[in-house]
């Protein structure tokens, strides 16, 4: 049963999300887009910076990383929107979409730290799923660059 939870807790938020997204802003797909790249972006990030933690002795400090890792996408997400994407001028509200997701997604993450705190002990199922978290992150970051330039 908690495997069923966590596979849909990696999904099913951002696509609610999405969804309303459209549903009430459906003729501005780049808002859509960039708040599903935001998503995946930081998703994707976390999953690797787990991936790579776990079994460490920087196992226990995860917890406490998660708001300044937000704030660290939530940077990256600045630079991107000021430099490589910067098309006319900084979107304020291509910047707040994006941070929307970001903060989506370490939410996502800490809830899976918080049930899955258990698995961790069992490490290649805990791999596995931060394995599918990044490829999940990506389809989900590729999605929203699609939408964002649609």
């Amino acid at each position: 049963m908690r495997e069923q939870f966590l596979t849909s807790l990696f999904w099913i938020p951002p696509l609610l999300v999405l969804f309303l997204f459209e549903f009430f802003l459906g003729h501005r797909h780049d808002y859509s887009g960039h708040y599903l790249a935001g998503y995946g972006a930081t998703f994707s990030a976390a999953m690797f910076g787990l991936r790579v933690t776990l079994g460490t002795p920087f196992q226990r400090l995860i917890p406490f990383l998660l708001v300044p890792f937000c704030l660290l996408c939530i940077l990256g997400g600045v630079f991107t929107e000021a430099t490589i994407f910067r098309l006319a001028k900084f979107d304020e509200v291509d910047f707040f979409n994006q941070s929307l997701g970001a903060v989506l997604a370490v939410l996502v993450i800490q809830i899976f730290i918080n049930i899955g705190s258990q698995a961790f002990s069992a490490r290649v199922t805990t791999l596995r799923w931060c394995d599918g978290g990044m490829i999940l992150g990506i389809i989900f970051l590729g999605i929203g660059g699609i939408l964002a330039f649609a």
